[in-house]
């Protein structure tokens, strides 16, 4: 329905946020706290870091966004009356999540670089 397609449109437009504050962190670990120059930072960055991956990691949030949409739609609809009961399905749809999102990471994963690593496709 119109709730997992608005899931599926909106996890794409949250993935750079997502991957911005990755990188930062990255930043704040490997240049001050280990000691890594700032360039070299920089030139590994742009080095290892290909257009692919940025794709690949859109395509994966197109999925995570299905996923998400159908388990939050289906513990909305399926949730009981009053405030409890839409606690419950919350959590319910919460814990689902999570264990979905980390089953699914695992196999697009392991289905775009294979076990072994490298690009698999």
């Amino acid at each position: 329905g119109p709730r997992i397609a608005g899931a599926m449109m909106a996890a794409p437009l949250l993935n750079p946020v997502a991957v911005l504050a990755g990188l930062l962190g990255s930043l704040v670990v490997a240049v001050p706290i280990a000691g890594m120059p700032f360039g070299v930072f920089v030139d590994d960055l742009f080095l290892l870091i290909k257009p692919w991956d940025i794709v690949l990691s859109e395509l994966k949030c197109v999925v995570f966004g299905f996923a998400l949409g159908a388990i939050s739609a289906n513990a909305g609809y399926h949730c009981e009356l009053g405030s409890a009961g839409v606690g419950r399905a919350a959590n319910k749809a919460v814990v689902a999540a999570v264990i979905v999102v980390i089953i699914l990471n695992y196999l697009l994963t392991t289905a775009i670089f294979g076990v072994q690593g490298g690009v698999g496709l």
